[in-house]
């Protein structure tokens, strides 16, 4: 291929990875559009982004860098990459284990074998606190407006319900509360409570901001109308992470979210 050629061809096969991170990370770009660019599909980014790359061949040097950074953008920007080393702390403290899982089990639950595949998943971590959204087909329907004690399950023997969230602990769970986050049907409130950790109060919360998923779709099918639905949807979930941010201020600590 003509060295000119190729060089027009790399850049432009870099052009949409650098325009998504720029939507993001400029000033001045209206935050409905640098949110829904987060949202923008990343795996068609990578097959240009690596057809990029095999064009560079005997390219100048500043044209391969324009062209290797692309990747990286994709990678952070678009896939979220976070580089975590874990820092030698100077304090002296107990280890917990703590997970997290938004688990979908109101659809898993009509899913051959899905119910079971779930809680094995969740016994292979072998956490001592496990939060989980989305929890419902691990629970009676109607579980109020209040938290509520449950039986032992998935080896826990202090498991505490509200709604969609359950938390289940190897600790003793000494009180349990109900926070509002909006008037969101489904994610309206937030569950919290205290753990006993070997002679130590800690608070954990679990939420679940409304879903993003509906107004995508509404973005996909028609971006004009749908653009509407997306800026009220993100409306909603910022004045929920605020009501939550500021909920948060007051609670004791340690506290784990």
């Amino acid at each position: 291929m003509h060295r000119k050629l190729r060089m027009t061809a790399a850049m432009l096969l870099a052009v949409p990875g650098y325009i998504i991170a720029a939507l993001q990370i400029l000033p001045g770009v209206p935050i409905p559009v640098a949110e829904l660019a987060r949202f923008v599909p990343y795996y068609w980014l990578l097959p240009l982004a690596a057809l990029a790359i095999l064009l560079l061949w005997r390219l100048p040097l500043w044209l391969t860098a324009v062209v290797l950074l692309n990747p990286v953008l994709v990678l952070t920007f678009h896939m979220g990459l976070r580089w975590n080393p874990e820092a030698a702390s100077s304090e002296s403290g107990q280890a917990l284990r703590v997970l997290t899982f938004n688990t979908k089990s109101y659809k898993v639950k009509y899913v051959p074998g899905g119910m079971t595949a779930l809680a094995d998943e969740i016994r292979a971590h072998d956490a001592d606190v496990v939060a989980l959204q989305d929890a419902d087909g691990f629970i009676p329907r109607g579980t109020g407006m209040a938290p509520r004690r449950m039986a032992p399950m998935l080896g826990y023997p202090e498991v505490v319900a509200l709604g969609q969230y359950v938390i289940a602990s190897r600790h003793p769970i000494q009180e349990c509360s109900a926070g509002d986050l909006s008037r969101s049907e489904r994610s309206r409130n937030f569950l919290r409570c205290v753990l006993l950790v070997r002679g130590t109060p800690l608070t954990v919360v679990t939420a679940h901001f409304v879903s993003p998923r509906y107004s995508l779709l509404a973005v996909k099918g028609d971006p004009m109308e749908g653009t509407s639905d997306w800026s009220t949807n993100l409306d909603e979930r910022l004045l929920q992470a605020a009501t939550l941010a500021q909920a948060l201020g007051s609670l004791p600590r340690p506290l784990v979210v």
